[in-house]
């Protein structure tokens, strides 16, 4: 995701105006951001958009960086995610959520009652106990798979084993 963020803004500024620096670095690093004024955080995907919250509230806020520079802006960018979660993270955090699409809403949940990909309730729960299944065989809770959050999450499962 950094690479791809690299390349497309590389003709639009100057490098001496961008550092790319991993989120852990960022957090525990002594930077002199004093010239910045902008911080992007890179995600792929907004689910629920409770961790970017949580990462906020426990790490970002209390972090030497966030408390000597109070003047950035913090835009956390991603190539797509669902309404809700982006409606959270830009609620619940001082983040302005910038992404490659337009957000998704419930219908595009794999096993919501609303969903596109199984509009057929009893089709919808049989999926999602065969991904309940395989998603246990990989790991105890792989690629996010936490129920409720499995609703964002099975149909890359599904690719995946499929």
């Amino acid at each position: 995701m950094v690479y791809l963020f690299q390349q497309a803004v590389s003709n639009l500024i100057k490098k001496e105006d961008i550092c790319f620096e991993e989120y852990s670095n960022f957090l525990s690093s002594e930077m002199d951001l004093s010239e910045k004024r902008v911080i992007f955080l890179l995600d792929d995907f907004i689910g629920t958009g409770n961790q970017a919250v949580e990462q906020w509230n426990e790490k970002i806020i209390v972090s030497n960086n966030y408390k000597k520079h109070r003047y950035i802006r913090y835009l956390y960018t991603a190539l797509t995610g669902f309404s809700n979660g982006v409606a959270n993270i830009e609620d619940n955090t001082e983040m302005k959520v910038i992404l490659g699409t337009q957000p998704m809403d419930d219908s595009f949940r794999c096993f919501n009652d609303s969903s596109l990909i199984y509009e057929n309730a009893e089709e919808r729960k049989e999926a999602e106990k065969i991904m309940e299944k395989a998603g246990k065989m990989l790991y105890q809770y792989p690629l996010g798979y936490t129920p409720p959050q499995c609703q964002d999450t099975k149909l890359g499962c599904i690719r995946w084993i499929g």
